[in-house]
């Protein structure tokens, strides 16, 4: 399970470093030809997206602070509903002991040497079945879904602030530009 998590930060860093300097050298061109336009020129599509980014950026601010929030009072204010949670969903489906998916992947690994399996697919076989194991036995670590929740909502807050903080900033000096009368 933390190997994919560690595969997953991985893949969305790498992701941001490739993604991050096209995006910058695409926003400054962009941000030049807009200071170049007047504001007649420049028309309501540019305020209306600057005000649907602040609103965007502004909810996924709201939202993402809700799940720390929800994620704060869970582990420290009430540990005992996250404990609840969890006997929950290890109980909401019992399987019998000797179900067709533990029997399945149990004929898979004496097959082996017989059918001429893969050494792979042989691991995978064992690993789902522990993982399968896990799963009947209901030992779920809660400090995974705790570190997934904070690792989900943390980069929301992060960049949906500068995000909303930016886009109204913007939104607003523009705004005041038009309204104050030009002194020529």
């Amino acid at each position: 399970m933390r190997t994919r998590s560690l595969c997953d930060a991985i893949a969305a860093l790498s992701f941001l470093i490739v993604a991050l300097p096209f995006f910058l050298i695409h926003f400054r061109t962009v941000q030049k030809d807009a200071r170049s336009l007047s504001s007649d020129e420049r028309g309501m599509i540019r305020p209306t997206y600057f005000y649907f980014v602040s609103l965007t950026s502004l909810l996924m601010v709201v939202v993402a602070g809700g799940i720390l929030i929800n994620l704060g009072l869970r582990t420290w204010v009430f540990p005992a509903v996250q404990q609840a949670e969890r006997v929950s969903r290890s109980s909401s489906i019992a399987f019998p002991v000797g179900s067709m998916e533990s029997i399945g992947a149990d004929s898979v690994v004496n097959c082996a040497e017989k059918c001429d399996l893969s050494d792979d697919t042989v691991a995978l076989s064992k690993e789902w079945k522990d993982d399968y194991q896990t799963w009947q036995n209901g030992t779920y670590d809660s400090a995974d879904t705790t570190q997934r929740d904070a690792a989900l909502a943390i980069p929301f807050v992060l960049l949906g602030i500068p995000l909303f903080w930016y886009h109204w900033k913007v939104t607003r000096t523009e705004s005041k530009s038009q309204i104050t009368p030009e002194k020529t």
